[in-house]
């Protein structure tokens, strides 16, 4: 009789339809995946099942854990598994056997991990650089992460960390709620800061230009502080002159990471007199107009133009005029204790129609464009007529028009639009050119534009110009 129950109890619960339930039905590495009998009543009978994951793992469960509460396992690798009931034990009247199950229930999953740790730096890190870290696609934050020299900490899926020292850390990410035995895992490498400052030459002279740079810094942007009260924010190389010597610390900041670099310097003394005079500003202007523009006729002995310098200190002043880069006119004098000065030259050269720009040139006290003043400069248009063009400028959104009243002797109109009169000086021989127009229609983007128009003889000679004329296009798309 005994027999006859052990072979009939494998087609009882054949008779019935069964299967399993799987959740999350698509779940990741380290999570905890649950398994459900749906069919509880099939199993009634039964205290012993024995479940199969599919990965080598089989683990016996009650009537209640493989039904009510359900089966719960975690997988190490993705993949697709089947999971499926091998064994079990029922209990009958009279005796019970864990016997295989002839037709397994199965579900078949799949085990996926799309999660990774993203650092979003383009360059090896170096100690107490800022790096943030994010445990991309993250199930169930917050995460717990460990950095590997020593640092653990609970926090959302981005966090911010900086290494100590240089070497090599594997980094790691806890998922659903720092609950995971199977961490996500990153290596970084940390590099010794091989970011430092050096100049030339290495022993400078007050008076002298040093040549500093920062080099493997990471951002293109510098802070610079030269330890004589200056500072600038430029680039990587950079200029300056000290004014006296001695001791100085010269400072620079990263903008990447607001790092500060810094080295002291030793400036000797250096020679002349200048290393005490100091440049503040300079105004030009001609005296017929106190303006920076003026149009006088050809061969005239009588333009004369000032430089109005602001500086500091004392020393000498030592320098020449220039009209489109050729030195005319030369100046050697020592400044007086004072603030201001006043630079008269006479007798600016005339004797070239066309347009001209008349700037300075000082030798000293030395000027480079990376720490001093820029010299400014000024124009003036040398006329063959003694009549000058009068315009009018009209500007109907993206358009400017320019007319103007026709001289008898010109044949050749030039309209010269640019963003300065630096711009219209190097275009000169350029523009737009009409022949026996009167009338300029030009499109131009949003943006403030200075113009001005030339008039030429059939053979192309400068005759005169207009003024120079300043306008705006006003991007319209903006205001509204």
């Amino acid at each position: 009789m005994d027999k006859l129950r052990k072979l009939l109890l494998p087609l009882i619960l054949v008779s019935f339809v069964f299967s399993i339930k799987v959740e999350p039905w698509f779940p990741v590495v380290g999570q905890k995946v649950k398994f459900k009998l749906s069919n509880p009543k099939a199993y009634s009978a039964c205290y012993d099942i024995v479940w199969d994951f599919g990965d080598g793992t089989q683990v016996h469960a009650n009537y209640l854990q493989s039904t009510r509460d359900g089966v719960v396992h975690v997988y190490k690798k993705p993949g697709t598994y089947i999971v499926k009931i091998v064994r079990y034990r029922c209990q009958t009247s009279t005796t019970s056997a864990l016997v295989p199950y002839p037709t397994p229930e199965k579900a078949r999953f799949t085990v996926k991990d799309d999660r990774k740790i993203d650092t979003k730096i383009s360059v090896k890190p170096w100690p107490d650089f800022d790096i943030t870290f994010t445990l991309v696609n993250a199930r169930k934050p917050p995460i717990k992460w460990n950095f590997g020299d020593g640092t653990v900490q609970t926090s959302g899926a981005t966090v911010n960390h900086k290494f100590k020292a240089p070497g090599l850390y594997t980094v790691k990410a806890f998922d659903f709620e720092g609950s995971s035995g199977f961490p996500i895992e990153t290596k970084i490498e940390i590099l010794p800061d091989i970011r430092e400052l050096t100049w030339s030459p290495e022993v400078p002279r007050s008076g002298e230009i040093v040549k500093f740079e920062a080099k493997n810094f990471i951002s293109s942007v510098v802070k610079w502080d030269f330890g004589d009260g200056f500072s600038k924010t430029g680039g990587t190389k950079i200029a300056h002159i000290y004014r006296k010597h001695g001791y100085f610390t010269v400072k620079a900041i990263d903008l990447k990471d607001n790092r500060v670099f810094q080295k002291r310097i030793v400036v000797k003394p250096g020679e002349g007199a200048a290393i005490d005079l100091t440049i503040k500003d300079i105004e030009l202007y001609f005296m017929e107009n106190n303006k920076k523009f003026v149009v006088v006729p050809l061969g005239t002995k009588f333009l004369s133009a000032t430089a109005r310098i602001r500086f500091e200190g004392t020393g000498l002043l030592q320098g020449f005029w220039t009209v489109d880069g050729a030195a005319f006119s030369g100046f050697n004098l020592n400044l007086p204790p004072k603030k201001d000065f006043i630079l008269t030259v006479n007798s600016v050269p005339a004797s070239f129609p066309g347009l001209h720009i008349l700037s300075l040139k000082l030798v000293k006290p030395r000027l480079i464009p990376e720490m001093d003043i820029e010299i400014p400069h000024i124009f003036y248009f040398v006329s063959r007529v003694k009549r000058s063009i009068e315009t009018q400028i009209k500007v109907n959104k993206n358009t400017v028009n320019i007319t103007w009243k026709p001289l008898p002797t010109a044949s050749i109109y030039r309209v010269l639009v640019g963003k300065n009169l630096d711009e219209i000086y190097k275009k000169r021989n350029k523009g737009l050119i009409l022949k026996n127009s009167y009338n300029a229609r030009i499109s131009l983007k949003p943006g403030k534009y200075t113009g001005i128009v030339l008039a030429e003889d059939i053979n192309g000679t400068p005759l005169t110009s207009s003024e120079f004329i300043s306008f705006e296009i006003k991007d319209e798309g903006r205001e509204k």
